[in-house]
């Protein structure tokens, strides 16, 4: 995964990758012959033809070995059977636990860096640092722009509004409101459906600009009945819609000038219209983002806060400012490990969901003044990092499948590989020992994903894993 991300985007890359999937390959294939696959009898029509050319090595084979098959299992199908268990679980362990930690290490490594300033103050020394911004108010300097409509009478009051159209239908059972037309239906004057815009330009405090991936996450929107007056226009002034006492704005389709909305709203006709107007007044927010230099002098803007791997060499915050300024695509593609690989098309699948869709990052507004602790609570319940039953179950769920395909396929092996438990061949002993390595692939696994970020959790896990490769010897001891 690392070579792949070191390589791409470079004029050699693809040739470079062609070789690894060559000697990837060839590692494959010298795995496979490199099985210990054992004649099951010597009666059998391929034993008789290796009996007659070659008896010498049949005979060893069957005194040495016995009517045993790939790794000591007689069932091959069994082994196959167990080679997909094994790697479902592991695959399903490895993205669950990678999630799990990627989130605990944003957190916890969040919290301890995070400089909270109060003042929204723009301070050179907090450049690629998490910030906490709190006790100003989101101030919009720019009027907003809907597609359908003129609202120049909302001015700079609100960041955000939604818009609300419906067209009244008649299909012959039915006649209502509704913001879906139906395939009988004419097409309305006015797209319908909902949309909503924010301002252009949003400041927090005198020098922070807020990108819209922060004012999104404001939703508490409020009538604006009040604001608009008794009447709004389409954009181009053709279509002037009226308002009634129930929050919404009618307008009448065809040639009548006459009506009023109190009349559309009680004798509603098809081709109808009807619009609700809703904004988020400019108030008080709480921001937790990373805070990176704009492209105006003394001003500053925020991106997300993700995690970066803990290395020697390198300015970690510029790596910080690097990893946010990436689009969630481009994280998701970096993920990948063979990305023209259709073997690898269902990992690449899980990784990009886990990467690009429930990215791992800080990158909150909350509305309303929110103490440090209060915001880094609300990001730890938001993140389900309190494991619980369901997060248990789904461990136990994958261990007991890890088990029972390494019970299957390879218990037989490590009964052998086990020096002291070879002579212990009972279902009893391949219980054990495929237990004990099943809970050491998954601390292996947790150790591995935790190693960029967290080196002394990691090998924690790493010596876990240890122990529990040793445990079946121990106990025979």
């Amino acid at each position: 995964l690392g070579l792949n991300r070191f390589l791409r985007g470079r004029p050699v890359a693809h040739d470079i990758q062609m070789r690894i999937k060559y000697v990837w390959l060839f590692y494959c294939v010298g795995l496979v012959r490199s099985l210990p696959l054992r004649f099951r009898d010597a009666n059998s029509t391929e034993g008789q033809l290796h009996a007659k050319f070659e008896p010498r090595l049949v005979a060893e084979s069957l005194a040495n070995v016995g009517p045993r098959g790939i790794l000591w299992v007689e069932n091959t199908g069994e082994f196959i059977v167990g080679v997909i268990m094994v790697v479902v679980s592991m695959t399903a362990s490895w993205f669950f636990e990678r999630q799990l930690a990627r989130l605990e290490c944003l957190v916890s490594i969040g919290r301890n860096s995070c400089v909270s300033v109060p003042d929204a103050e723009v301070r050179p020394e907090n450049f690629g640092q998490l910030v906490h911004l709190s006790g100003r108010a989101l101030r919009p300097e720019a009027p907003i722009q809907d597609p359908r409509f003129s609202c120049s009478k909302l001015g700079n009051s609100c960041t955000r509004l939604r818009t609300q159209v419906q067209a009244f239908q008649c299909d012959g059972v039915s006649a209502k409101w509704s913001e879906e037309i139906s395939g009988k239906e004419s097409s309305p004057s006015m797209p319908v459906g909902s949309t909503i815009s924010n301002s252009s330009s949003v400041r927090y405090g005198a020098s922070f600009s807020l990108p819209d991936g922060l004012l999104d996450q404001c939703t508490d929107f409020r009538a604006a009945t009040k604001l608009l007056g008794s009447e709004v226009c389409s954009r181009d002034g053709q279509m002037r819609f009226q308002q009634h006492k129930d929050g919404f704005f009618y307008w009448r389709t065809g040639a009548e000038t006459t009506w009023t909305a109190l009349q559309v709203a009680q004798e509603p006709r098809a081709g109808d219209l009807r619009a609700r107007f809703e904004v988020i007044f400019a108030g008080s927010a709480t921001i937790l983002a990373l805070q990176v230099a704009s492209e105006s002098q003394g001003e500053a803007t925020l991106l997300p806060y993700r995690l970066v791997p803990l290395l020697p060499f390198g300015d970690e915050k510029q790596l910080r400012v690097q990893e946010g300024r990436k689009s969630r695509i481009g994280l998701a593609l970096e993920d990948q490990v063979c990305p023209d690989s259709c073997l690898c098309f269902s990992c690449n699948f899980v990784a990009g969901c886990c990467t690009g869709v429930a990215t791992p990052e800080i990158f909150r507004l909350f509305e309303g003044n929110r103490s440090l602790e209060a915001c880094f609570a609300d990001l730890r319940k938001n993140c389900n990092l309190d494991v619980g039953l369901g997060t248990w179950t789904f461990r136990l769920l994958v261990l007991s499948i890890l088990v029972a395909g390494i019970y299957m396929s390879f218990s037989e092996a490590f009964l052998h590989l086990y020096p002291l438990m070879n002579s212990v061949k009972n279902s009893s002993a391949r219980f054990t020992t495929s237990l004990c390595v099943a809970v050491a692939m998954t601390s292996t696994i947790i150790g591995v994903v935790f190693f960029p970020y967290k080196i002394g959790k990691s090998c924690i896990y790493f010596t876990l894993a240890i122990f529990f490769l040793l445990f079946p010897v121990i106990l025979m001891c």
